[in-house]
């Protein structure tokens, strides 16, 4: 029954916090609601990694002179990111023990929607391979309208078919072609060809192609 009230005290103590204003009290309460899950180890460490958290948000906010407190990990280590200080958000996410290919994701949506191509290319090379592969840097492109960024990426992937239908997808179908003549896969260049009618110039291309093929 006792430890039952505490960590019902303990959750009340969360709650207060987050109505809490000043961080100072909000880091008040939180310490309290930590002491009082001592006998719950799994809530008493996440409790912690959020004074923790709070604790780095402040010292953000006062190196950057921007809003951190409230922020998620996942959107403190993205407005790092965005702020030019990588580095940084990969000591936090260490501590935060944030899986490398979710960081790697974060990096690769942030970089993208600040249009900063430049670190988002460097980031690619920075592995022989990036952990979760191409495709999430080419959706990160498109969404972001930049198709000649997602070009580069689709280039990179290792699969003929997967390049041709990303190509196709983005209606660079002279590049979705050139993949099927080289794969010598004449079904495929019937069908880029298809999809093409609306450029005509690049069907009669790829038309060529398939004659050229023996199609």
């Amino acid at each position: 029954y006792e430890l039952k009230m505490e960590s019902q005290a303990g959750r009340i103590k969360v709650v207060e916090s987050y109505m809490k204003m000043d961080w100072k009290q909000r880091l008040r309460m939180l310490e309290i609601a930590k002491d009082l899950f001592k006998n719950d180890p799994y809530v008493a460490t996440a409790t912690g990694a959020q004074v923790r958290l709070l604790q780095i948000q402040r010292k953000c906010e006062a190196d950057y002179r921007t809003k951190f407190v409230d922020l998620s990990i996942n959107a403190t280590l993205s407005k790092l990111i965005r702020l030019g200080h990588t580095d940084r958000a990969a000591r936090i996410r260490k501590e935060f023990a944030v899986p490398e290919k979710r960081f790697w994701h974060i990096q690769v949506q942030t970089l993208a929607e600040e249009q900063d191509w430049n670190g988002l290319s460097t980031l690619a090379a920075s592995r022989r391979a990036p952990p979760i592969g191409y495709e999430p840097f080419i959706e990160a492109c498109v969404a972001n309208d930049s198709t000649p960024e997602a070009v580069k990426y689709i280039s990179k992937l290792a699969l003929p078919n997967e390049k041709m239908e990303w190509f196709c997808s983005i209606q660079c179908f002279g590049e979705a072609a050139e993949v099927a003549k080289e794969d010598k896969n004449v079904d495929a260049l019937r069908y880029i060809s298809k999809c093409a009618k609306g450029k005509p110039a690049v069907k009669r291309r790829i038309d060529t192609m398939i004659r050229e093929l023996g199609g």
